[in-house]
């Protein structure tokens, strides 16, 4: 295969990815978590009303990744990333660090096997280094990384266990690692809202079952992946977020201080769960920690 050939293969085969998730969800997810909704939905979603639209934060993770490849002086950088609705995140970071020539070495957390099951196949597709670990991302443990990469992933932990979190991902780190964060931040800390605005969500069931009929998407199955789509909306409303003063004090706590803080002025929405409207109104925040 030439350079030019594997560049372009690196996209993700998100149609597959998603028809896989949704087949074998049931099988892998373990009833415990609660999280077969998800994790069957989510994929599908985004291939088809995201039209396959990666996770935000390109430019940020592009450029704090170029920064440390070239403090530390090294093409190729272990990336630990906790926590993962799915491809998304690896596919970015991809994306990002490809233009750099800088090459990743991806160890993926995540208690879910489903997730795990798309992170292989895609990563080995793409011929892309990766460790995978099937375990709680508070608890996992690996040999040191040179940076964390974390995207909207804080508001599923429980909050009485998101300083153990940050506590076991500045151990993970190299001494001159950094932890990179892409998280809708709020001012206090507490639950998401559940759709404020119910017609929001049938437009977009609406929107939805038209772009499966525009693809050729069988009515059978468009009524398979339409309920799909409902019950991981059903979810919204189930995370609990985590304010700024709690984040500064947790972050202090854990030994880490902030190298950054910004908010980002886009109002731009991917996520296939939450409500557009209602987060489009909290900015997303890029941050860099590092160890003190």
């Amino acid at each position: 295969m030439s350079d030019a050939t594997h560049v372009h293969h690196r996209q993700e085969p998100l149609a597959l990815l998603s028809r896989l998730a949704y087949d074998f969800a049931p099988f892998l997810c373990n009833p415990a978590h609660g999280c077969l909704n998800y994790h069957r939905g989510w994929s599908l979603v985004r291939h088809y009303e995201a039209d396959g639209a990666l996770p935000l934060g390109l430019t940020f993770f592009r450029r704090e990744l170029g920064r440390l490849a070239e403090e530390l002086g090294k093409s190729r950088l272990r990336l630990l990333i906790s926590g993962a609705a799915d491809t998304g995140v690896a596919a970015m970071l991809v994306q990002a660090l490809m233009p750099l020539g800088i090459e990743p070495e991806f160890v993926i957390v995540d208690r879910c096997n489903t997730t795990l099951m798309q992170q292989r196949m895609y990563l080995t597709l793409i011929r892309v280094s990766a460790e995978f670990i099937q375990g709680d991302a508070v608890l996992v443990d690996t040999a040191p990384v040179d940076a964390v990469i974390s995207h909207s992933f804080i508001p599923y932990v429980p909050p009485d266990r998101r300083l153990a979190l940050l506590e076991n991902w500045a151990r993970l780190l190299q001494p001159q690692g950094r932890i990179l964060l892409s998280e809708r931040m709020v001012a206090r800390s507490g639950m998401a809202p559940a759709w404020p605005d119910p017609t929001e969500r049938q437009r977009r069931h609406a929107d939805l079952a038209h772009r499966l009929e525009c693809k050729g998407v069988s009515e059978v199955e468009s009524r398979a992946f339409l309920e799909a789509a409902d019950k991981l909306w059903n979810l919204t409303g189930q995370r609990h977020r985590m304010g700024l003063a709690d984040f500064h004090q947790a972050v202090a706590v854990a030994g880490m201080k902030v190298l950054s803080l910004d908010a980002s002025h886009d109002t731009t929405v991917v996520s296939p769960m939450g409500p557009k409207a209602e987060t489009a109104k909290r900015p997303r925040h890029e941050i860099v920690l590092c160890r003190r």
